[in-house]
């Protein structure tokens, strides 16, 4: 994440998380972590619930947006 600063009370929102790759790069500066994906209850969320504890987690569908 070149370029990106992450201080340990900065927010994160690691959208469309799978199993937390980036979730488990995020956790190591932030204490603010947030993972959201829409996949209810499957098997790569609780892999990412196993893998990053640390971080929040939400299951939900990320619909349109401004972006």
């Amino acid at each position: 994440m070149l370029g990106l600063t992450i201080h340990a009370d900065t927010k994160v929102l690691d959208l469309s998380c799978g199993s937390s790759q980036a979730t488990q790069f995020f956790i190591k500066y932030s204490q603010n972590v947030t993972a959201l994906d829409a996949s209810t209850l499957s098997l790569s969320l609780k892999r990412a619930l196993q893998n990053v504890p640390a971080a929040s987690y939400v299951e939900a569908f990320f619909g349109r947006s401004a972006f």
